[in-house]
């Protein structure tokens, strides 16, 4: 333990969208750390625990996790890909009796529906946001030179970083490609470049196809086509543009589900209030 801390971290996956299903994956994290800690929630042994059951259960794990006595921080990973209100229910349940020296850690790409009031008043919550995940251009250029080294300058580092608005992704991908071409080309070249070498169009394919487009429908991805050309769109444009002015309010609808998904991508320092850019 040498952070002073134990860990348990549970990745979600889709299938996981179901109570009994996410209570035993969650069970067998913690477990993970130590079997005694879920030793009374593992008896309960119910396949489809009602609401009162997955209460019981909460209790039984966070009294285990307080006679475990040692600090647990306690990693969810991907709750955006669970919606069931039974589920949020225990999340909030976790929130709400968890010990002292319990510290949840819950990542998701949407916001969470829980009541967090109390933990803000309290001190006792830290939020990041995407402003916080996207790195400035002092991080950018360090990420750069710990993947580049010499092969690149404070200017091309600032470049790079206003290309790729500071998502490590995409500085990622610049640093792959820039090593490519660093095999083939001397080492100030990547420093004159006009723009990045990033040439890897199937990567970025690739990821949309994964992390975005998989999560549209139809419908959907021939709205976002549409509107594609538009610097600025609301949904009686959208709805426009595949012919269907009849349904703007089902666009707008789509519109807003789409931006509460972080589905929609814009520059975070030039966002307009009311459009983006698909």
């Amino acid at each position: 333990m040498p952070l002073g801390f134990e860990a348990a971290w549970l990745s979600l996956a889709p299938q996981d969208d179901e109570p009994a299903r996410f209570l035993d994956a969650l069970t067998a994290a913690i477990a993970q750390v130590d079997p005694a800690i879920t030793a009374e929630a593992v008896l309960l042994g119910d396949s489809a625990p009602d609401v009162e059951g997955i209460e019981r259960l909460i209790v039984l794990l966070v009294r285990g996790i307080a006679a475990h006595g040692r600090q647990l921080m306690l990693v969810l990973d991907d709750l955006h890909l669970v919606g069931d209100a039974r589920i949020h229910a225990a999340l909030q349940w976790l929130l709400d009796y968890a010990p002292s020296n319990l510290h949840l850690a819950m990542v998701s790409r949407t916001p969470l529906p829980l009541s967090l009031a109390r933990l803000r008043a309290q001190s006792q919550l830290l939020e990041l946001n995407l402003q916080d995940l996207r790195f400035t251009p002092a991080e950018a250029e360090q990420l750069l030179r710990l993947q580049l080294g010499d092969a690149v300058d404070a200017r091309s580092a600032r470049r790079w970083h206003h290309l790729t608005d500071g998502w490590v992704a995409g500085l990622q991908l610049v640093a792959m490609q820039a090593r490519r071409g660093a095999r083939r080309r001397p080492p100030e070249a990547i420093d004159g470049a006009e723009g990045p070498p990033l040439r890897d169009g199937r990567a970025f394919s690739r990821f949309f196809e994964r992390e975005v487009f998989a999560r549209l429908d139809e419908q959907d991805m021939r709205m976002l086509v549409a509107m594609a050309l538009c610097e600025r769109f609301c949904g009686a444009l959208c709805a426009a543009l595949v012919d269907r002015p009849q349904q703007a309010d089902t666009a707008a609808s789509r519109l807003a589900y789409m931006g509460s998904e972080n589905l929609l991508v814009d520059g975070l320092q030039e966002r307009e209030p009311q459009g983006g850019a698909a």
